[in-house]
């Protein structure tokens, strides 16, 4: 009769140590031959065409999509030669759970898709173009948190940080906690690509998210470290006096970089602040707050409607346009002077300013992700499957 071979894979113990397994490991969601790493023998008679077969119970089976959800499920393989002589060995298919910003999607409900509101909840959206999406763009949001009452917590290098969208190539975007110490921009133009290009060098070194002499300073090790992405940022400028769509703020962040546009306002990095459409699109009143202009008037209604409403003025790494002075950066404020803090909004400052900060980043999309991203069990980034693998039981 048929022999079968399997091709040796690795699963990890919870110590994180490894061990090699007969299982077949795909993740889950993937189209992937339940034969890739088994091949069934004879070399008397040879196998007949129309074998081998794989099944789960009665059904066959022939591709791991059929498995819906994570786990270790049992499978039977079975294998006939010319002479008519007929084998078969039971197999394991191990189904963990996708990466990175595929994780966050499969743990959560995507609530909509476009534009978030109050009468839809608070949680994770799906980008459209009315939200800035661009599948041409790799760091483009494509799911993005809107509302107050999101999980979206996540634990890295032991801190708690916040997601605050996943990328079109399967990045998350992290924004950290506020900075205990407040700085200004000091240099003129950041927006000019000359400055893009030294942000990281400058500012922070690659791995350091906040200013050495911050209360929120973390030294990150190697390993923790090699989970940041050298992504792309956008510094695009624009003014207060348009009243523009969400989907055109987006715009100007990515491509007015210098008084009359048309240049790109990208630059590479490890790090960055948020945007300003990072801010608009927490609010689940886009309808009412959806740009610089619109927020001037509705402050309470952002604070009442976002997960990221704040008590301290925070920069950005967008630049005002048509300014006297020309180096006007926008701020997230509710300090206020003469006024008590009731209230948020995004106003600008000028670049000599000393204010607060919440550093941005990305996770890269292979990073390996636990937990579900509530504030009791936020997602966490893992470094090996230790986690996951001893806990599936056979079935």
């Amino acid at each position: 009769p048929p022999s079968f071979a399997f091709v040796k894979n690795t699963e990890y113990n919870a110590d994180g140590t490894t061990k090699k397994v007969d299982a077949l490991i795909v993740t889950l969601g993937d189209d992937t031959s339940v034969f890739r790493r088994m091949h069934a023998l004879d070399m008397q008679s040879g196998i007949t065409e129309e074998t081998p077969k794989c099944y789960r119970g009665d059904t066959e089976i022939t591709s791991t999509s059929y498995f819906t959800e994570v786990g270790r499920y049992r499978v039977t393989y079975k294998a006939w030669d010319e002479a008519g002589n007929e084998a078969e060995t039971e197999g394991e298919i191990l189904v963990r759970w996708p990466l990175a910003g595929k994780y966050i999607v499969a743990r959560q409900d995507v609530l909509a898709t476009g534009q978030s509101s109050t009468a839809i909840g608070s949680g994770l959206y799906k980008d459209d173009a009315s939200t800035g999406l661009d599948s041409s763009l790799p760091y483009s949001s494509k799911y993005y948190y809107s509302g107050t009452n999101v999980n979206n917590y996540i634990r890295y290098a032991d801190t708690t940080f916040n997601v605050l969208n996943v990328a079109v190539n399967d990045t998350i975007k992290l924004i950290g906690p506020m900075s205990s110490k407040e700085w200004a921009w000091g240099d003129r133009k950041i927006y000019d690509s000359q400055v893009y290009s030294n942000w990281s060098e400058k500012w922070w070194p690659r791995g350091q998210l906040y200013n050495s002499d911050d209360d929120h300073y973390i030294l990150l090790t190697a390993e923790q470290k090699a989970h940041m992405e050298e992504a792309t940022f956008y510094a695009g400028r624009f003014t207060d006096g348009e009243t523009p769509t969400l989907a055109d703020v987006i715009n100007y962040e990515r491509t007015s970089a210098r008084e009359l546009g048309g240049d790109s306002a990208a630059f590479q990095g490890y790090s960055a602040f948020p945007n300003v459409s990072d801010y608009l699109k927490s609010c689940n009143e886009m309808s009412k707050v959806y740009n610089i202009s619109s927020s001037q008037t509705n402050e309470k209604i952002f604070k009442q409607n976002s997960w990221l409403a704040i008590y301290d003025e925070l920069w950005t790494i967008n630049s005002k346009r048509a300014t006297s002075t020309d180096n006007d950066f926008w701020t997230f404020s509710c300090n206020l002077i003469g006024f008590s803090h009731t209230d948020n909004r995004i106003r600008s400052r000028t670049y000599y300013y000393n204010q607060n900060y919440q550093p941005v980043f990305y996770l890269k999309n292979d990073t390996i992700l636990s937990g579900t991203g509530t504030s009791a069990d936020p997602f966490t980034v893992q470094e090996h499957w230790g986690w996951f693998d001893p806990y599936q039981e056979l079935q």
